[in-house]
């Protein structure tokens, strides 16, 4: 028992699937929302790293991840394209990215 799934969410749908169902959408670049982002994922990482100081480990991860999140969503937001899935961010990165 226990373990990653075998399937994620992101090996399951395709970018084109993404933008069809509406979980990412192209608009304009927008510069100020991705400065925005950026912003707010520098604010989590400094709030997982006091929360790691204090041995919160559980609060550090959350921390981690929305911090990694923002910065994807600033990435998008730089490139002309808005979310509504993590998931879809993923598949995003991974086939305009890698």
């Amino acid at each position: 028992m226990g373990g990653w799934p075998s399937v994620l969410i992101s090996d399951c749908m395709a970018l084109k699937e993404c933008f069809e169902n509406g979980s990412l959408k192209k608009i304009s670049p927008d510069q100020e929302r991705s400065a925005a982002s950026l912003k707010l994922a520098k604010r989590y990482l400094q709030r997982a790293e006091g929360n790691l100081e204090i041995k919160f480990y559980d609060v550090t991860l959350l921390m981690c991840y929305t911090s990694m999140l923002q910065a994807a969503i600033a990435l998008l937001y730089k490139e002309g394209v808005k979310e509504r899935s993590h998931g879809c961010v993923v598949v995003y990165l991974r086939e305009k990215h890698t």
